[in-house]
């Protein structure tokens, strides 16, 4: 009589072989044309799917570029199928050998491409949101259907090392009206490696600062509002300037990149510095004053715990006032990823803004404020499908440290379906806590396209 743990060995053992034969099957019958190819390719995505063999992400991406690109996914197969022990080292070589040979004999389809095309990509990210709510103090309620982003991102790759992106955005006047506005338009001069730093490259033009193409993503909730330093006023995130990027000692592992995170992925962390006019992308440039904006992150233990990183961010620099009131920030962010979820911490001291100024009803004011606060960010996937996430946000923030009584608290939790890559739909409660009585709370429902 065969045991339990031995019937389970049994089953396991046969389904894989299952499927190592199914996908030879591919290869064999792919002569008898690329629609029946494209057929079977199609039933063993399905097949390592439901074995949760690959990941639905991973799934998603193979199923657009075999169904919407209509190119062959059998190398990607072939090599999941060797990461997850299905094939030996020896049966891996036999069937790479046979995708090599179907790929020569394949019917080879030329499209001509006009040079200005070349190296041209088009993407887009565009935020649809809904919600309802309490805004302020005077018990002010809404409803409304909004639009918070519409990026139209083209990009061209001139040489392998040079390229040129531009990127406008939407934005909602006092009147209701949407108006296009620039967000990104810069050159990207790729470095070569220079010892331990590595991926290196320059952007000139209006670019990203250091700090949040970082920390957004980390936090994939962009859609759902502004990150804790921008939420407080304190600065935004493009400029007119020239910035250098780049990793430490490489990359990690392509397993880590698309399991975990595929963005700022030095294998001993990454940087950013640049100088800038300071007034960010919404504004003019109202005095001489350059800002030095800088942020270091360092991941020490890229082999055993590979999504701890330490960061450090500083910007020095005067508000955009014809006085030049001092600005300094300093933030510190802990973050873990991992593919069960994310978690952060952060701390930042600041003096003044990036605008210089601060409001109180009508009145303006010159913004020499000391203010800090921190924030806590966790993020965590479905174990039976990472589509499916719940996030938590908890923000603490004093305008200013020599008074009492303004403090804020901000709660935001909600729940988010990744229904398409890179496309989410979340639902969102947000409360914040104001001592002064300005309390605010709304609920939220965003769709995030992406492409």
């Amino acid at each position: 009589m065969i045991s339990k743990n031995n019937w389970s060995k049994f089953m396991e053992k046969a389904w894989r072989t299952l499927i190592m034969v199914v996908w030879a099957g591919v290869i064999i019958w792919a002569k008898a044309g690329l629609a029946d190819q494209k057929l079977f390719e199609e039933e063993v995505l399905e097949l390592l799917r439901e074995k949760n063999i690959i990941t639905p992400e991973k799934y998603q991406e193979l199923y657009h570029k075999l169904k919407i690109q209509k190119q062959s996914v059998n190398e990607a197969i072939l090599e999941l199928l060797k990461e997850q022990n299905i094939v030996s080292p020896t049966k891996y070589e036999e069937l790479k050998a046979k995708v090599e040979e179907e790929k020569k004999q394949a019917p080879v389809q030329v499209v001509q491409i006009p040079e200005p095309l070349k190296g041209v990509q088009f993407k887009g990210t565009w935020y649809l949101d809904y919600r309802a709510g309490k805004r302020n103090a005077s018990d002010e309620r809404y409803n409304e259907f909004s639009l918070t982003r519409g990026y139209l991102d083209l990009r061209k790759e001139f040489t392998p090392w040079f390229s040129g992106r531009i990127t406008p955005d939407i934005t909602k006047e006092s009147t209701g009206e949407y108006k296009l506005r620039m967000k990104y338009l810069y050159g990207n001069f790729r470095l070569p490696n220079l010892k331990v730093f590595t991926n290196n490259w320059i952007e000139v033009g209006m670019i990203h600062n250091p700090w949040f193409d970082f920390e957004e993503n980390i936090n994939i909730y962009r859609s759902q509002g502004t990150m804790f330093i921008e939420r407080n006023g304190v600065f935004n995130s493009a400029d007119l300037g020239v910035g250098l990027f780049g990793f430490f000692g490489g990359e990690l592992s392509e397993t880590y990149k698309n399991k975990v995170n595929k963005h700022w992925a030095g294998r001993y962390g990454s940087y950013g510095i640049g100088v800038y006019n300071g007034g960010g992308y919404t504004a003019s440039e109202n005095n001489e004053n350059k800002a030095f904006e800088a942020r270091l992150t360092l991941r020490p233990f890229p082999d055993h715990i590979p999504g701890l990183q330490f960061t450090y961010f500083n910007i020095t620099a005067k508000g955009n006032r014809k006085e030049e009131p001092d600005w300094r920030t300093h933030i510190a962010f802990l973050s873990y990823e991992a593919t069960w979820g994310t978690l952060t911490a952060q701390y930042a001291d600041v003096k003044g803004s990036q605008k210089g100024e601060y409001k109180i009803g009508s009145s303006t004011f010159l913004d020499e404020r000391n203010k800090d606060g921190y924030s806590f960010f966790v993020n965590l996937k479905a174990p039976w499908d990472y589509r499916y996430r719940a996030f938590i946000r908890y923000d603490f923030w004093d305008p200013n440290d020599d008074t009492t009584g303004d403090t804020q608290k901000r709660y935001i939790g909600g729940l988010s379906y990744e229904f398409y890559k890179s496309c989410m739909l979340t639902g969102v409660y947000e409360k914040l806590k104001d001592s002064a009585g300005k309390d605010e709370h709304f609920f939220q429902t965003v769709m995030e396209i992406k492409f």
